[in-house]
């Protein structure tokens, strides 16, 4: 386990996580079989965190993030180097188009609406439906999950595109 934090919170860190037990540990290429049917794959998506992992379902067409990729966005660099960031960001936009991002926690959406908006997208009227759609499925309906797939990831998000700067934690 590699941790993201200050060293002066490696102490606390490490008597906090002593409490859980693992069962296994998973990283990049794993499959995880549950019955007879289901196998999760296992993509080392190391840039929030040098063992950050997602998985992936192909039956189920959705991926977990964690996060590594958020609509909009993407969750901060902590560990890796920038250019190790932008390799496991075009590892997860190489999934089927279809598959549906799931992130691992909340993003600030209308900070990434706020880029989108800001930018000269060459698909600016598809953008502007897309975003007109977030918005009233986030925004008045209160929805926290937003529903996006590794399509509108490539065609919107303007970190998949190079147009924003990834920035480090810090």
């Amino acid at each position: 386990l590699k941790f993201p934090i200050l060293p002066k919170h490696k102490p606390l860190f490490k008597k906090y996580m002593a409490r859980f037990n693992y069962d296994i540990f998973v990283e990049d290429g794993d499959i995880l079989r549950i019955g007879p049917h289901l196998k999760i794959y296992i993509v080392g998506v190391g840039g929030h965190t040098k063992d950050h992992v997602a998985y992936w379902i192909p039956e189920e067409n959705i991926v977990f993030t964690g996060d590594a990729l958020h609509p909009m966005g993407v969750g901060r660099q902590c560990e890796s180097p920038r250019k190790d960031v932008w390799k496991y960001l075009l590892k997860l936009t190489s999934l089927p188009h279809h598959t549906q991002v799931l992130p691992g926690s909340a993003c600030d959406l209308n900070k990434g609406i706020g880029f989108a908006e800001g930018m000269l997208h060459p698909n600016r009227i598809l953008l502007r439906d897309y975003l007109r759609q977030i918005r009233f499925n986030y925004i008045q309906h209160n929805q926290t999950l937003i529903k996006t797939t590794i399509r509108d990831e490539k065609m919107f998000n303007g970190f998949l595109q190079g147009r924003w700067t990834i920035r480090s934690a810090g």
